[in-house]
């Protein structure tokens, strides 16, 4: 039975990798063909994602010295990290004193998932450090 199991694990990575490369993408093949023979017909020109309408609510853990952990959730989804379609959140931060806009912002990174952890110089202990979240 095991050996019976392997030899079917194996002949679905082949045939799978057969389908890829020699059916779904294939020139030689058109839509009605795909269509004929039960293949799911991939879009030509990728359908974007739509934009989201909330925001990232954040918190800063900063217990540990040197490191900023900060959490984000999705506004409108009680806890859940960030709605559905969201590829992560943007974090932005200003050292000093707090902007009022964008302007003097400097980008930190784009966080797939939260927390998102920062790791600050010792250069940089005592100064005020406000985050944007987007």
């Amino acid at each position: 039975m095991l050996a019976k199991n392997k030899a079917l694990s194996e002949y679905k990575a082949i045939l799978r990798k057969f389908i890829v490369n020699e059916l779904l993408f294939s020139d030689y093949l058109t839509d009605v063909d795909r269509k004929s023979i039960e293949l799911n017909i991939h879009d030509k020109k990728p359908t974007p994602s739509p934009v989201s309408s909330s925001a990232p609510v954040g918190r800063v853990d900063f217990s540990e010295r040197h490191l900023h952990k900060i959490y984000a959730t999705d506004e409108h989804t009680s806890g859940k990290a960030k709605p559905a379609g969201v590829h992560g959140f943007e974090i932005w931060q200003k050292i000093g004193e707090e902007a009022k806009d964008t302007k003097g912002t400097e980008y930190v990174d784009t966080a797939p998932r939260s927390p998102h952890k920062i790791q600050y110089s010792e250069a940089e202990q005592g100064k005020t450090i406000y985050y944007y979240l987007r």
